[in-house]
């Protein structure tokens, strides 16, 4: 095996292992969604996340959710969000 190719391949291992240490940290965003209906808010989450969520339209109902303030993963965000739907 040429040299470059090893030493890419040892690079793209070490690459992936870090990738893989980041990915189990969450990520911690600065929320702050008020208390809207559920569509509104979890267009908040998107945006203040830099994140796409998908949701289908039916389970959008009228119900207001929130607020959620502070310094959370995205999944404690959501679950904060969603308490009691």
């Amino acid at each position: 095996m040429p040299k470059y190719i090893a030493h890419s391949l040892k690079l793209f291992l070490i690459i992936s292992v870090l990738s893989i240490h980041v990915a189990a940290e969450p990520e911690i965003y600065d929320f702050a969604i008020e208390r809207q209906d559920i569509g509104g808010a979890l267009l908040a989450l998107a945006e203040q996340s830099d994140r796409q969520i998908f949701v289908r339209s039916s389970l959008l109902r009228t119900k207001d959710v929130g607020p959620v303030t502070g310094a959370l993963s995205l999944s404690q965000a959501l679950a904060a969000l969603l308490e009691g739907t």
